[in-house]
């Protein structure tokens, strides 16, 4: 995934109602590739999380959106089930910005005390 993103990257996490993963809603390359091997490693909560293929995708000059669902189980056998919308803008063949939008509900069922 490193080598997909640009130096200047920049992540945003929505809706901004919603508590943003380990307290930030806004990530560059480095934090986010921090922030996906922590939850996914060994610290982390996640025993899996698999995505499935969009089930819907535009595209114009600069930009690609997704709509595409995810399962997840946590280490102690907890389900996650997600739905997103990423935005991605390219420079070239290099993302340079990830918007994502989750299901609100189930990211505040999940994690009822703020994620």
């Amino acid at each position: 995934m490193a080598d997909l993103l640009a130096s200047d990257f920049t992540q945003e996490f929505f809706p901004a109602s919603l508590p943003a993963p380990g307290g930030k809603s806004r990530r560059n390359k480095e934090e986010l590739l921090e922030f996906f091997t922590a939850a996914r490693g060994p610290e982390g909560i996640f025993e899996s999380l698999l995505f499935a293929p969009p089930s819907d995708v535009v595209q114009g000059k600069d930009v690609v959106i997704l709509h595409l669902k995810s399962e997840g189980t946590t280490k102690d056998g907890k389900k996650f089930n997600n739905e997103y919308m990423f935005t991605l803008r390219f420079s070239g063949e290099k993302i340079v910005y990830m918007g994502e939008f989750v299901d609100s509900k189930a990211v505040a069922d999940f994690f009822p005390g703020g994620v």
